[in-house]
């Protein structure tokens, strides 16, 4: 599965523009729909812009893994309460 992802991203020879920042409201929300949901939401909708030729980002990627680790690691810390 990973490697399906690397080689899907790998195609993507566009540079990030000044047009995608690494902060801002878009990636709030990239985070906080991972960390609540899946990261196959946050990744599905990536995968989905690159298939329509609209704004597919690596940099949203990031901000959908990062989410999703939050979320993980805040689940643990809930299930290990004793």
């Amino acid at each position: 599965m990973r490697w399906a992802l690397v080689f899907v991203l790998w195609g993507n020879p566009a540079l990030p523009s000044d047009r995608d920042p690494w902060f801002g409201r878009d990636k709030v929300f990239h985070f906080a729909a991972s960390a609540l949901t899946t990261l196959t939401v946050g990744i599905g909708k990536e995968l989905w812009d690159r298939h329509q030729k609209r704004d597919f980002s690596l940099r949203d990627l990031a901000w959908d893994g990062i989410g999703g680790v939050a979320g993980a690691v805040a689940v643990r810390q809930i299930d290990k309460a004793p």
